[in-house]
């Protein structure tokens, strides 16, 4: 089976700030070429290689084989999306299967369409900054290029049940044709050091704290997290919250007034963020809005606790598994930290129950689901 996988490689350059698409990238591109029954090229633009043409070392798909496409990577976008021109067989030649990890339509001759949806919020109207700029903009960059997947995709890749459900109910996407592939876990989470390294144990300093991963702001549930800070505080208690993960200079000078909120900025999985989770208390995800939420998969991989949300696509995950919050019922939630830090026995239950239920996100699972839709669809 002849695969061309077109793949952002801008996504997969940088670790610092990897999104949960790159992560996709660079876990499934490779694994997929790794079967024997696939013969698969990465297909990217000239824009993202390198000036040899082929892709940059510094990317974690170095060395694949590689098909340039000769046009800037967001011009033939436009192009595929609005006028459904050129084919990609242009510049791959015949093709069984043309898979993208990421939300990008791509015109085909012959070959059969694969795209991975990753999100939708652009079009919940019920979300915070439904009509500011930026979500205005990805509207009218989305809309036309979900309407030719709609119309020409032939598997339509996701990565949780709720994800399906909103895409076929806000943009009308047939069920029939929704697979859900999941998402991952770094096999660095599934046995992680017992220690933190020398820089971020000087940054805790020994106390014990709830770890708190990604970018925080109002979608993500920063007042959430500032509301429970105070409810321990006004409880004394000596349990503190680790950001591991950056945000806006405004909302940065709010949490920086938390006296038991730590900020560390980003910290990614080769700076010791799976020891980080280990050594954590609990993971703390009390976001408004997730397709899927990788760190509450990592957490129960890493042997923590993981506190989640009702929102979205998170109690899906955790399943059984994970102590499933109203976000907005703070002194519960303090409660509920509070009998983990202090009761062992009520830890290791949740922990023993996350540890098994992680297992069901290795990776290499979700290429074993892929691979059986191309070759079954």
């Amino acid at each position: 089976m002849r695969v061309g996988a077109f793949v952002h490689l801008h996504r997969t350059l940088h670790k610092k700030g990897q999104t949960g698409a790159g992560k996709h990238i660079d876990n499934l591109v490779p694994r997929l070429a790794a079967f024997s029954d696939i013969d698969l090229t990465v297909l990217a633009a000239r824009d993202n290689l390198a000036a040899n043409g082929q892709i940059p070392p510094e990317s974690s798909l170095a060395g694949m084989p590689t098909c340039p496409i000769r046009w800037p990577r967001r011009w033939v976008e436009i192009c595929w999306s609005i006028f459904d021109f050129p084919a990609i067989e242009r510049w791959s030649g015949r093709l069984d299967w043309v898979y993208c990890p990421v939300e990008a339509y791509i015109a085909t001759r012959s070959a059969r369409l694969a795209v991975t949806l990753h999100t939708v919020h652009w079009f919940e109207k019920d979300l915070p900054g439904y009509q500011s700029w930026a979500l205005r903009r990805s509207r009218w960059v989305f809309t036309p290029r979900f309407a030719r997947m709609r119309r020409h995709a032939d598997a339509l890749f996701t990565v949780s049940e709720f994800l399906s459900w909103r895409l076929a109910r806000l943009c009308g996407f047939p069920f029939k044709r929704l697979v859900v592939v999941g998402n991952g876990v770094e096999e660095a989470y599934y046995d992680p050091p017992n220690e933190l390294n020398p820089h971020l144990a000087n940054l805790i300093a020994g106390r014990p704290y709830l770890l708190v991963v990604g970018e925080l702001q109002y979608l993500k549930g920063i007042d959430h997290y500032l509301a429970l800070a105070a409810e321990l505080r006004r409880r004394n208690s000596d349990l503190m919250i680790v950001v591991a993960g950056d945000t806006d200079d405004h909302n940065r000078q709010i949490l920086s007034e938390c006296s038991n909120i730590v900020q560390l900025g980003y910290v990614g999985i080769y700076d010791g963020l799976p020891a980080l989770m280990k050594c954590s208390v609990a993971l703390l995800f009390l976001s408004r809005y997730e397709t899927f939420g990788i760190p509450a998969a990592e957490a129960m991989a890493a042997g923590t606790p993981a506190v989640v949300s009702t929102a979205g696509a998170l109690p899906e995950v955790v399943g059984n598994a994970g102590l499933i919050v109203d976000p907005n019922r703070t002194a519960e939630i303090a409660d509920i930290v509070s009998q983990l830090h202090q009761d062992e026995r009520f830890r290791n239950e949740w922990i023993a129950r996350g540890r098994q239920r992680a297992e069901s996100f290795r990776w290499q699972r979700c290429a074993e689901r892929v691979r059986e839709a191309l070759r079954n669809f």
